[in-house]
């Protein structure tokens, strides 16, 4: 093939013959061998060398392009919201659910004894919090500055609070206040009064609570290492742009993994595959613009000599010429 190469070399120099009549020559050679060779067949004579099919040569290929013969064909387009289907997850605290976390520290929340109660002896939770409950509206006198004489708060579905009936008037309030004081409206006279009164825990609770976790306790200490809460996040997810290598690797794909230069089959390592921009532009993605191109005829573009002295380039188009020998794919491996 090197012979080949250098008389058609000469023969232009000296016969001005054209690489078009030099190809045509070529073709017109082989078929004579092939010709010769089943003649030869049956005539029992030693055949001529059969020449190689050098139509899937690398080289000629690339003689072809430069001679303007053929062209590299241009990737097939693909879907653009498939590329951009990867998702960016952002988990945002639900502004509802912080709100509510919020104002059960800061204040007492009017419920439902059903919404924070759920097994007898168990913990009072709203919402899936901790919370303390006590009863707002009390019929007996209040110690403004001091303890309420009676009534308490609770921490577990005690006795007490089942005891209670269920079409009781009074409303129940939930908080996770850790000073333990609570707002409280003593109902004992003609004129309500509304106050800010530290309740004791109820006798109940303590029991369960002696029982459970020790007493006495701090309701600071007793939220902080109980309430296994977590606040509700929302998730945020919107489409991100196709990345460099997102579109490769989708190009690459619809390319079957060959070079669309040489016809090699990269399955085994893709990343041997190069995304070439024609006009040199990587913000110019129209399928008109790109090829998949092995890293070797990537090498061999006009501008792209560089590429040859990287050593790590080096190995991958050792890596191709291998997988090229392999598949019968016919290259001279000039250094050009």
């Amino acid at each position: 093939m090197r012979a080949l190469i250098a008389v058609w070399a000469v023969s232009r120099k000296k016969c001005k013959a054209s690489p078009r009549v030099f190809l045509a020559v070529l073709a017109s050679l082989r078929e004579t061998c092939l010709t010769e060779t089943m003649i030869n067949a049956k005539t029992r004579k030693k055949p001529l060398v059969i020449l190689p099919d050098y139509s899937r040569c690398v080289e000629f290929f690339r003689l072809h392009v430069a001679m303007g013969i053929k062209s590299i064909p241009s990737v097939p387009p693909i879907n653009y919201e498939d590329m951009s289907a990867v998702k960016a997850i952002r988990e945002l605290p639900d502004p509802e659910d912080a709100a509510m976390s919020a104002r059960l520290r800061r204040e007492a929340v009017p419920v439902d004894r059903v919404a924070v109660a759920q097994r007898p002896n168990e913990p009072l939770r709203y919402r899936g919090r901790m919370v303390c409950v006590y009863v707002r509206d009390q019929r007996d006198s209040v110690v403004f500055a001091g303890q309420w004489r009676h009534y308490a708060y609770h921490l577990f579905y005690c006795p007490a609070l089942q005891r209670m009936k269920p079409h009781v008037s009074r409303p129940l309030l939930a908080t996770q206040r850790t000073d333990g004081l609570f707002e409280v409206h003593d109902l004992s006279s003609e004129y309500p009064r509304k106050a800010i009164a530290a309740l004791g825990l109820c006798l109940d609770c303590r029991e369960i609570l002696k029982e459970r976790h020790g007493y006495p306790f701090n309701l600071r200490a007793y939220f902080e290492t109980y309430d296994v809460y977590e606040m509700r996040k929302l998730r945020e997810m919107e489409a991100v742009p196709a990345s460099p290598d997102d579109m490769t690797q989708a190009y690459r794909e619809a390319c079957a993994h060959q070079c669309q230069a040489c016809g090699v089959d990269c399955t085994v390592d893709p990343k041997l595959l190069h995304l070439h921009f024609e006009d040199g532009d990587p913000s110019h993605a129209d399928a008109r613009n790109l090829h998949i191109l092995c890293v070797d005829c990537h090498a061999h573009l006009p501008g792209h000599d560089h590429m040859k002295n990287q050593p790590i380039v080096q190995a991958d188009i050792a890596a191709v010429h291998a997988l090229r020998a392999r598949q019968g794919i016919i290259s001279l491996n000039i250094q050009a």
